[in-house]
């Protein structure tokens, strides 16, 4: 997967949750748990399982921080 997505936003905004959801275009259709290094320097710390999918919550305040069709790089995503 590449290392930056465009990222379609349905500003969904959750009452309780202050959370926005995002789709990935081209993200995984059912969610996928791959065992990936705690630390990428340091493989003796040990190993924690992530899980990917196309879809991931970000905050409502930082959501309305995004300009229509901007393309957002999320960190340590790949």
């Amino acid at each position: 997967m590449p290392s930056s997505e465009t990222l379609n936003i349905y500003l969904h905004a959750d009452a309780v949750v202050p959370s926005v959801t995002v789709i990935i275009n081209g993200g995984p259709t059912t969610p996928e748990v791959k065992t990936l290094p705690l630390h990428k320097k340091n493989p003796d710390v040990g190993e924690k399982k992530t899980v990917f999918t196309s879809t991931i919550l970000v905050e409502q305040e930082d959501a309305v921080s995004f300009e229509d069709q901007e393309e957002v790089c999320h960190a340590n995503y790949n």
